[in-house]
């Protein structure tokens, strides 16, 4: 997922200090084989500026990171300077949409996924299109 923010952090850079990181389980991060919430995410990202002695950030998050970086936020507001949140929500999904996402990973888990399910949901998680000249994936 590093290389979908490449364009981003270059820019940013031209004028602020970037850090990214990668969450537990995601990335460079070995695999968790223990369960993990949203706020232990957030405790790790507050581990990580407290190691990098960085008493204050402005937390940008999309999507997941988005979630974690309001956590951030809440639990840890001396330490945040600002937010920027894309392509994320501050609540929780209603039951209907547990229930779709529900499905979709038993889909998932049961048949691995496949490049049909990857095509049908590709245009959603990364926006744009999923198909043609102008495609966002491959």
């Amino acid at each position: 997922m590093r290389k979908y923010f490449d364009a981003q952090v270059c820019a940013l850079r031209e004028h602020y200090r970037v850090i990214t990181w990668d969450q537990r389980g995601h990335g460079q991060v070995a695999f968790v084989n223990e369960p993990f919430s949203l706020w232990d995410s957030a405790d790790d990202l507050s581990a990580l500026l407290a190691h990098l002695n960085i008493d204050q950030a402005v937390l940008l998050g999309m999507s997941q990171g988005g979630y974690v970086s309001l956590r951030a936020a809440l639990r840890y507001p001396e330490k945040v300077q600002a937010l920027v949140l894309i392509a994320t929500q501050a609540g929780v999904e209603d039951e209907n949409q547990k229930v779709v996402y529900s499905h979709l990973l038993s889909a998932w888990l049961e048949n691995s996924l496949t490049d049909e399910i990857a095509q049908s949901v590709s245009g959603f998680i990364l926006g744009g299109r999923s198909q043609g000249p102008s495609a966002t994936v491959s």
